[in-house]
């Protein structure tokens, strides 16, 4: 029997029954193969383990003074439209809580196809490509101002921009942009402010100098901050699909705006190419 994806926690009433109860069964038996119960062994928590018990309570006791929802609804003497709402809702909470669990059970090195079977937990698809290798190439930008406060930058791989593109390294399908955003519009009205004020502080204590010892503090001009050294420097990082990508800073018009690119590969976290050199834009 195969299991796909979707198929993990089964939706119609008689099949989640016999779902629920061989699955907590299951868990709750004995890995013979290393001792251990299975929901030890395949990566639970005592607290997830009685969570799933506690489900199994409310659907199924197997008591007739204290049935459970399934048994209250297969009844046909306490069936209703409350009834089937009540097993619907356990259902519903049930996959919630467990189709996350499937996934890391599925990751454990002591599951086994039988515990695919019995779970649901799909074999792994080996016919995806893996890319293990470095992204080598740098990603090098054009910039193109829309107006707006939009920005539009067309990515390749050298500085021959009439070429433009992804590189050939497998797996790579778009471009993270690193980027830090100055004030500088502000920096600059507080740098002249500060100068003019240090002339008029200056012209004070030279006039005051020979009256009295006390002397105004200089006013500290500030400075532009340093442009990032590197991608990793920047404050702020995004993906993009493809190689032509917009970016929008309606808000910041007036403000230097430092970006570096690098090449992506979207479905292997941290996979990402070197950056190419610095592209400074006043926004």
């Amino acid at each position: 029997m195969k299991t796909t994806k979707g198929a993990r926690v089964p939706r119609t009433l008689k099949k989640f029954d016999n779902y629920l109860r061989t699955v907590v069964t299951f868990l709750l038996s004995t890995n013979t193969a290393t001792g251990n119960t299975w929901w030890v062994d395949l990566l639970l928590g005592n607290a997830e383990i009685n969570q799933a018990q506690q489900y199994l309570g409310k659907w199924y006791t197997g008591n007739p003074a204290s049935p459970g929802l399934w048994e209250i609804h297969i009844n046909p003497k306490t069936k209703g439209k409350d009834s089937r709402k009540n097993v619907v809702i356990l259902i519903r909470d049930f996959a919630l809580f467990f189709s996350p669990l499937l996934t890391r059970m599925s990751g454990s090195p002591n599951i086994t196809p039988s515990a695919r079977l019995v779970l649901h937990v799909a074999e792994p698809n080996t016919s995806r490509t893996r890319h293990n290798d470095d992204i080598n190439e740098q990603c090098f930008g054009r910039h193109i101002e829309l107006g707006g406060g939009e920005h539009q930058l067309t990515c390749c791989t050298t500085h021959d921009f009439n070429k433009p593109g992804l590189p050939e390294t497998g797996g790579v399908d778009g471009v993270r942009v690193s980027y830090t955003l100055v004030n500088t519009i502000a920096l600059n009205a507080k740098k002249e402010m500060a100068a003019e004020a240090n002339k008029i502080i200056s012209a004070a204590n030279a006039r005051t100098a020979s009256e009295t010892p006390v002397t105004l503090p200089v006013i500290e001009v500030p400075e532009i901050p340093t442009p990032p050294a590197s991608a990793e420097e920047c404050d702020s990082h995004e993906d993009f699909r493809g190689g032509k990508l917009r970016l929008k800073f309606s808000a910041h018009k007036g403000w230097t705006l430092y970006v570096y690119l690098q090449w992506n590969d979207s479905k292997h976290k941290g996979r990402v190419g070197p950056e190419g050199d610095l592209i400074t834009i006043v926004v």
